[in-house]
């Protein structure tokens, strides 16, 4: 099924299916996206700008966020199918507490890079080390990132969880 047949039986502002659609793309459009990982959709090539909206929800309200979740989404799928959480991959990489400190100042996803620079070389650095976030994770909690952020910190900074 295409991303374009998935969006007619879908709600558009489903972020259940988001990492689906992402899945449904063809390897140059996902390749695209990969290499886009850590820009601005302002900054987003051609190639890349069409993938990311062969699989955008109609009514996404915040295209920045979609963009950089699917992104993020495409880098990890090059290297497999994660299935733990962000927090947990940024512990088992041993990442630093700064470095996340540094990405939980973020209140919001901005429009100039700032947070697209954080989350995607912290994303690219927990791959590395072999440590998958779960891709059906990543647009709902960049869709909400000031709620998450909370539920971040707590799983990574909790004391019980080392």
């Amino acid at each position: 099924m295409t991303a374009t047949e998935m969006s007619k039986n879908e709600p558009d502002n489903s972020v259940s299916y988001f990492a689906e659609r992402v899945k449904t793309l063809s390897k140059g459009d996902l390749t695209a996206l990969r290499r886009a990982f850590s820009g601005t959709l302002t900054e987003a090539s051609g190639a890349a700008l069409a993938a990311f909206y062969k699989i955008c929800p109609k009514d996404v309200k915040k295209e920045e966020t979609a963009y950089l979740a699917a992104c993020a989404i495409a880098y990890i799928l090059h290297y497999g199918n994660g299935k733990k959480s962000f927090a947990n991959c940024l512990k088992q990489a041993e990442v630093s507490e700064s470095r996340v400190k540094a990405l939980l100042s973020n209140k919001s996803i901005d429009r100039d890079g700032f947070f697209h620079t954080k989350y995607s070389r912290l994303v690219r650095y927990t791959v590395s080390k072999g440590y998958l976030p779960d891709i059906n994770e990543i647009y709902p909690a960049l869709s909400d990132w000031w709620k998450y952020r909370l539920g971040l910190t707590k799983e990574f900074f909790h004391e019980n969880n080392k």
